[in-house]
């Protein structure tokens, strides 16, 4: 029978092997695809924290397998968890599992993982696969950016059914597909207080196609009337941030600008390919375009770890004393 620790070994075979074998395919190869995802299901279905699903024991290699997963496919929650708080409180509280040299291993690998940024979010549109038609696209540039940085850094993924709070863990959130996306009214909400609390939204056009760029043209309308997408000019920042570029030999980009900041970037180009498939990226203008746009959105880089929130609820407190205040 299927159980926890070995579904996580699996799944990471097989997560590690759709990322060697097939970077160049333009969709996910069916047959691996459709067995990760059997595996995600099965973890998403079974999923609770430090308890190793259908076996019980192993408790820390089982964790370590959960983060090797996640790590690889970008997921966030598993059966509405988040994978490593639910973990990590149960490895480091009262009631944690007994420990020997080995399992004390596991749980600080897994541990260390807190001190690693999460910088950008891909949007998983539920109900379709074409959300994912480059599974790492991000995996392979967030690990080249680390590389860069000398400072390790994670992606995720995440619905926008769920809160906008969680898309906020990001500063960059990257939605691509080949095809026009239909949000319901509650996802447009989510997206756009995502927008207005100072997210941006990168929109790649998987294969150049312009299905995806009509949709969002449409939802840029419904969300600010007032604004428009349009070219970006040359002395924008995306082309000088960190890597210097010629206007020209980059590839026309558009974007919702509010006068303060970008809302939206979506080039005409397919930069989710290159970012997938490329073997020397170093010589790529789309990686240098994403680690300028990551240096522009992310506060030169400095990010928080990754359960610190970006955005915090504002409470209601009674007043602690008064202020005067005068004025001349």
């Amino acid at each position: 029978d299927s159980y926890g620790s070995m579904t996580c070994a699996g799944s990471t075979g097989l997560l590690v092997a759709q990322q060697v074998l097939y970077p160049k395919n333009r969709k996910p190869e069916p047959r691996i695809y459709d067995a990760i995802g059997r595996g995600l299901q099965w973890m998403d279905k079974h999923f609770d924290g430090v308890n190793n699903p259908k076996r019980g024991g192993h408790t820390y290699y089982y964790c370590y397998g959960v983060e090797r997963v996640a790590l690889a496919s970008g997921i966030k929650y598993f059966n509405g968890k988040d994978w490593f708080s639910s973990i990590a409180e149960g490895l480091v509280g009262p009631s944690a599992p007994s420990r020997n040299i080995t399992s004390m291993s596991f749980a600080l690998m897994f541990l260390s993982r807190g001190h690693v940024p999460v910088w950008i979010t891909k949007i998983q549109i539920p109900g379709t696969a074409a959300w994912n038609n480059r599974p790492n696209d991000l995996y392979f540039f967030t690990h080249w950016l680390s590389q860069q940085r000398e400072a390790e850094l994670n992606w995720q993924v995440i619905s926008p059914n769920r809160p906008s709070e969680d898309l906020l863990t990001t500063p960059l959130a990257w939605l691509a597909s080949d095809q026009a996306f239909e949000f319901t009214d509650q996802q447009k909400a989510t997206l756009k207080r995502y927008l207005d609390l100072g997210g941006m939204l990168v929109v790649n056009p998987d294969n150049g196609s312009t299905k995806l760029p009509k949709s969002i043209r449409k939802l840029v309308r419904e969300y600010y009337p007032h604004l428009r997408i349009k070219p970006m000019t040359n002395d924008h920042p995306i082309y000088s941030q960190l890597f210097k570029l010629h206007h020209a030999s980059a590839q026309r980009i558009m974007h919702v600008h509010n006068g303060v900041r970008d809302l939206i970037i979506m080039p005409s180009s397919d930069w989710g390919m290159t970012l997938q498939e490329e073997d020397t990226p170093s010589d790529n203008n789309h990686f240098k375009l994403m680690a300028n746009l990551f240096v522009l959105a992310a506060n030169l880089g400095v990010l928080p770890k990754r359960l610190v929130p970006r955005y915090v609820n504002r409470r209601n407190r009674e007043s602690t004393g008064t202020l005067a205040v005068g004025r001349s």
